[in-house]
């Protein structure tokens, strides 16, 4: 497992960094502050809403507590998320 985690982490790595900075240079300058205009927050909220509307809607997910004393006729697992810019 951990040779294949290192190839999935090194052909990530690659990817972020040949593609993102090597197309767009100008957002590796940091911007005047003096010449920002101020952000609207409900502009800004319908632009993403604008953006977001073609992708799939967010996972919903529903936590239910169960009993403790009660049986259970399935053993409890533990779910782990890993997440790559952590």
């Amino acid at each position: 497992m951990g040779n294949s985690t290192s190839r999935l982490y090194s052909a990530l790595a690659k990817t972020l960094n040949s593609s993102a900075a090597s197309q767009h240079p100008e957002y590796l300058v940091a911007p005047d502050p003096e010449h920002l205009e101020p952000i609207d927050p409900k502009e800004l909220l319908e632009e993403c809403r604008a953006v977001l509307h073609t992708r799939p809607p967010r996972f919903q997910r529903d936590f239910v507590a169960l009993p403790a004393d009660g049986p259970s006729s399935h053993p409890p697992i533990r779910v782990m998320q890993w997440n790559i810019l952590a």
